[in-house]
């Protein structure tokens, strides 16, 4: 399950939370909504990941409209002759910025080896995914395998894949993040390493903390994660439970929360957008449009 959480400040004053169900994605020819769909048939499962332009929506549900009535009486036809010959595999979306998507695939007829994919968005139809090289360059490659062997041998048996990378947090910040498969008596296993390498202004375009990590961590008790507004007046603070508002004052942390937000177990972030100027208002009615509830406060 995928939930959007809208934080408003107005004036360094706290100004509401708004919930919605599905990812809403601000990009600069307006908004989209990324989904996902488990579509299981034929004891085949497989998990699709659609990003859509809100502008595109209604056309899209009216083409449906049109394929499901032209095709209603043939539909027995084509359940008995298509015989579904792909492997079931699951996706977790880990990583959704204004460009570019990173996801974790699960075979399930493979052990569920577990790979990572990223793509992007304008061409996510394709499902071709793209290179580290893509990204940054012609020492991908060379940055790949030197994550690669610090966790693990390399030989004919384990063999680095570029296009096995996407997006983490860590200490606040997005980061690399590659992953190497292998078996172990037949078991699928993989690993996972750092690569050295700054996620381009593209992929990552405001990611910066005013208060150091390790500062909020000590004013802090079980911080997970911290996220900033570009204006240095509010954090955002991810614990095992909650996303608990801070305001900033200074360069210091306010030990009173502005508010604090019950959070599913297990619970990861996948994308964090900023808004400023006018755009604050424009955000929060597109939520509210699209069906986003005001969050009741701990």
């Amino acid at each position: 399950d995928y939930n959007t959480y809208w934080i408003q400040m107005k004036n360094r004053e706290f100004d509401g939370i708004y919930s919605l169900e599905d990812l809403l994605l601000p990009r600069k020819n307006g908004f989209w909504i990324v989904e996902q769909d488990r579509i299981i048939e034929n004891g085949v499962v497989n998990d699709e990941i659609f990003a859509t332009p809100l502008f595109n929506l209604q056309k899209q549900e009216k083409a449906m409209e049109d394929l499901i009535f032209n095709f209603d009486e043939k539909l027995n036809t084509l359940d008995t002759a298509i015989e579904r010959v792909e492997p079931s595999i699951l996706k977790n979306i880990v990583f959704v910025g204004n460009d570019y998507i990173s996801v974790e695939n699960i075979d399930i007829d493979r052990g569920d080896r577990r790979t990572l994919q990223t793509y992007a968005i304008d061409n996510l139809d394709d499902r071709k995914p793209i290179k580290l090289s893509d990204l940054v360059g012609d020492t991908a490659i060379n940055l790949f395998t030197e994550g690669a062997r610090s966790v693990i041998s390399i030989d004919d048996q384990v063999v680095p894949n570029e296009e096995n990378f996407g997006l983490t947090r860590r200490n606040g910040y997005w980061t690399l993040k590659g992953r190497i498969n292998y078996k172990d008596k037949d078991e699928e296993l993989f690993r996972e390493f750092n690569i050295k390498a700054i996620p381009p202004k593209d992929m990552v375009s405001y990611d910066e903390l005013a208060i150091p990590f390790d500062a909020v961590r000590l004013a802090v008790s079980d911080v997970q994660d911290v996220f900033s507004s570009p204006n240095s007046d509010f954090l955002v603070v991810i614990t095992s439970s909650h996303v608990v508002i801070y305001s900033i004052e200074g360069y210091d942390v306010n030990n009173s929360p502005l508010a604090r937000i019950e959070l599913p177990p297990d619970s990861t972030v996948v994308m964090s957008e900023w808004a400023t100027d006018r755009y604050p208002d424009i955000w929060k009615n597109e939520m509210i449009k699209q069906g986003a509830i005001e969050v009741v406060l701990d």
